[in-house]
């Protein structure tokens, strides 16, 4: 998904037309220092947004194999991704115990694979992210982002009504779908 279309269909629910003019979203106007402020607003919203999503609704997680031959492994040297949790260090297909320090992983030294849980991270207009094959559409996150624009704006009204929008949105992707099966009836 790109940040761009995200922002784009947010500024659309949001009625703000002279953002979709400019030239930031694909339109034809240069934007004034005012609407690349709110257009920056909106990113920093998409990427609240993805946090939520990524902590409350579906967890991300990556792997990454190392060696180590101290046991001691910096959270940077693992992914430049930010990393939420450690789930599981094996070593040789075998899961091996680890610790989690504020600054680094403890474990056996050695070949590794690090499974973890990451934080989707939006820097700017242009970036992508990937919800790894969720059915999470940039439709739903705008939603999310426009609740955030309401709440922090004040228009609480409004931001509960998109909040409840994203929300459904979200629990519909989640649930599983199942067979719709009509009994048989006997016909006189």
């Amino acid at each position: 998904m790109i940040v761009k279309n995200i922002v784009k269909n947010a500024a659309m629910f949001l009625n703000l037309n002279d953002l979709l003019e400019t030239t930031l979203l694909g339109g034809s106007k240069t934007a004034d220092d005012v609407q690349t402020e709110e257009i920056n607003f909106l990113v920093a919203c998409c990427n609240l947004v993805c946090n939520q999503v990524a902590s409350e609704y579906i967890t991300l997680t990556d792997t990454k194999s190392l060696t180590s031959t101290t046991g001691m492994i910096s959270y940077p040297s693992i992914s430049s991704k930010t990393i939420v949790d450690i789930l599981k260090v094996k070593q040789n297909g075998v899961e091996v115990e680890f610790s989690c320090k504020p600054n680094r992983l403890e474990t056996s030294p050695g070949d590794l694979e690090i499974v973890f849980a990451y934080q989707p991270l939006v820097s700017n207009i242009n970036s992508t992210i990937d919800f790894n094959n969720f059915k999470l559409s940039e439709r739903v996150l705008s939603y999310g982002v426009v609740a955030e624009y309401c709440y922090i704006g004040g228009r609480y009204d409004d931001a509960t009504i998109w909040d409840n929008r994203f929300k459904t949105s979200l629990i519909n992707i989640n649930r599983p779908r199942r067979e719709l099966k009509i009994k048989k009836r006997l016909w006189i």
